[in-house]
């Protein structure tokens, strides 16, 4: 291979580990923060969300790395961006990654959600959460 084609690899190599290390970042903190885990398991989760979940983490990843790209793209922009971060930057950054992030999220907090309304006892019965369906069963009997 010739000196440039090999830069281009590596280029190409450190480009995709350092595009899933931001994306795992980004999904490690939000894991964290919403789901109980071990440290461990929330990194594992994260890089399988990373993988699971390629066009929001494309988009989380692209909104994250372009605003600081578009940051420090000269000293103009920077000497104009550096209030605009230290006032409101991270808080927009963070708002919008937490919206794509709740959609992300809703598929597994609505199985959570029917796992927890639905029950089984030992006899193989449905126990409901709410007891809804045994009180109509109760007054039925009466």
């Amino acid at each position: 291979m010739m000196p440039g084609t090999l830069g281009m690899v590596f280029k190409s190599v450190f480009l995709l580990l350092a595009f899933f290390l931001i994306s795992v970042t980004i999904y490690s903190f939000a894991l964290t923060a919403r789901y109980e885990n071990t440290i461990g398991a929330t990194l594992k989760n994260a890089l399988l969300l990373t993988v699971a979940k390629l066009p929001y983490t494309i988009l989380m990843t692209a909104l994250t790395v372009g605003a600081v790209v578009l940051s420090w793209w000269n000293t103009g922009i920077l000497m104009l961006t550096i209030p605009v971060w230290i006032l409101a930057g991270t808080g927009i950054l963070a708002f919008i990654n937490s919206c794509i992030l709740r959609r992300v999220f809703r598929v597994f907090d609505e199985k959570a959600e029917r796992r927890r309304r639905r029950r089984k006892n030992r006899y193989g019965r449905i126990r409901w959460k709410n007891n809804l369906h045994r009180q109509e069963n109760e007054r039925s009997r009466r």
